[in-house]
């Protein structure tokens, strides 16, 4: 099935991995690779809630991001018991955390995918807390690898750390003035 996301991916060099496909409850879900081989997952929720009025991009705001791995299995116990994300989507190889018509985080099986993350500082995601420092004691004290204890930068409190495969997270904390 040909989709604006499709289209503008053949466009530019890029390809399908996936989809779309309908996922109950969410919405439509693909994914597709760009030129340079970066994976990227899509999602065209039921209802679309977009950055203002009369906005007539085809790109509405950020609705998530997704996170692959050789096997998701091997990430998803950290997610989802260690940081405490609900899980919302579970199909075969693909699992959205967090709220339907919320912004999320996805974890999928991949198959060029494999090992740990040869270049972790590439890409990294931004976690809301109001406590870096009670979730790094916490994170640090379950054997969590941070890169960077929690460190004020301007209006924000911010530790980094490494999920299983390396990947970077950051928890983000908005200091008061």
């Amino acid at each position: 099935m040909s989709t604006p996301q499709s289209t503008r991916a053949r466009t530019i060099g890029g390809t399908i991995l996936f989809g779309p496909e309908h996922v109950p409850g969410v919405g439509r879900l693909g994914a597709l690779q760009d030129p340079e081989g970066a994976a990227l997952a899509f999602i065209t929720p039921h209802r679309h809630v977009g950055f203002g009025k009369g906005a007539s991009s085809m790109i509405k705001g950020l609705r998530g991001a997704t996170i692959w791995s050789e096997d998701l299995y091997h990430l998803l116990p950290f997610y989802r018991d260690l940081l405490g994300f609900k899980v919302g989507v579970q199909i075969e190889g693909f699992v959205v955390l967090g709220d339907p018509g919320t912004p999320t985080l996805a974890l999928g099986t991949h198959s060029e995918v494999h090992g740990r993350n040869p270049d972790p500082a590439r890409h990294m995601v931004g976690l809301s807390t109001d406590d870096v420092d009670a979730d790094w004691k916490r994170l640090k004290g379950a054997g969590v690898e941070f890169v960077e204890d929690p460190t004020d930068y301007g209006t924000l409190r911010i530790a980094t750390l490494k999920d299983p495969e390396g990947n970077l997270l950051q928890l983000l904390q908005p200091l008061r003035s």
